[in-house]
């Protein structure tokens, strides 16, 4: 069963987890319940503030026309931050599901994963014709493609050769079944902590379990985290719209 807006998803997932060997307690499967919290920590973990650094992928395709100076206060950059993050959080509730660490005494959500389970990606691609559109609907605002006005002509460009480049690596790399890490944060305020670690090594535990791969794509400033639990099998360099801009290298990581 996937789409953890489901009823029973995540607890069917959670007895799932009780079968592995040496799961961390503070992690499990998250339900709709949990939807507008993983948002917030997506948003925070990708935004990333002047002493933590967030997503570098996110943060180039923005550019310098939408972050300067403390990414966390840029408001362009963080409104657009969390389209994306409530864009990718409402397709993994819908069509795949969501692994949340909380701390033991707070219960405060500290890191989610995002990931789609083997089967649900097809041809690199995460989103049909009809998902995207639902998606779309659900996000309430405009796409950073269809926003130049607001973010830049350079901005669309940007994501669209990000995108294009990222599922040719998926196509190529993970052609079978697979869980696929869509996204995985942890906050700023947990980062360093092993958050992040403990949901990685869940998901590859889940792979294992299946008889199958773990795969996502991520830029090259994590690539030195992934390496501890994950090959990197390919880096790509994705150029830059603007003439004066800096190129992004994306790598595939493969366990």
């Amino acid at each position: 069963m996937f789409g953890a807006r489901k009823k029973g998803c995540a607890e069917q997932w959670n007895k799932t987890l009780k079968e592995l060997d040496s799961v961390d307690t503070h992690i499990s499967f998250l339900s709709q319940n949990d939807y507008q919290e993983v948002i917030e920590v997506c948003t925070a973990a990708f935004v990333g503030t002047d002493r933590s650094p967030g997503e570098g992928k996110v943060r180039w395709i923005f550019g310098p026309e939408n972050v300067t100076g403390k990414p966390q206060e840029c408001e362009r950059f963080v409104q657009g931050t969390r389209w994306y993050a409530t864009w990718c959080t409402n397709c993994c509730f819908d069509y795949g599901c969501v692994l949340g660490y909380r701390d033991a005494d707070s219960g405060k959500l500290l890191g989610v994963a995002l990931i789609m389970p083997p089967g649900t990606v097809k041809n690199g691609n995460v989103l049909t014709v009809l998902r995207m559109m639902n998606l779309g609907w659900k996000a309430r605002g405009p796409p950073l493609e269809r926003n130049t006005k607001r973010y830049g002509k350079f901005a669309k460009e940007r994501a669209l050769r990000a995108q294009r480049m990222m599922e040719r690596m998926h196509r190529t790399h993970a052609a079978g079944r697979h869980w696929y890490v869509y996204m995985l944060g942890a906050h700023p305020d947990a980062q360093g902590k092993g958050v992040g670690s403990s949901l990685l090594m869940t998901v590859i535990k889940l792979s294992k379990r299946n008889g199958v791969c773990t795969y996502l794509e991520c830029h090259a400033d994590k690539k030195a985290f992934y390496e501890k639990y994950m090959k990197c099998v390919e880096e790509k360099v994705v150029s830059n719209a603007d003439p004066n801009g800096i190129d992004m290298c994306a790598c595939s990581m493969i366990a």
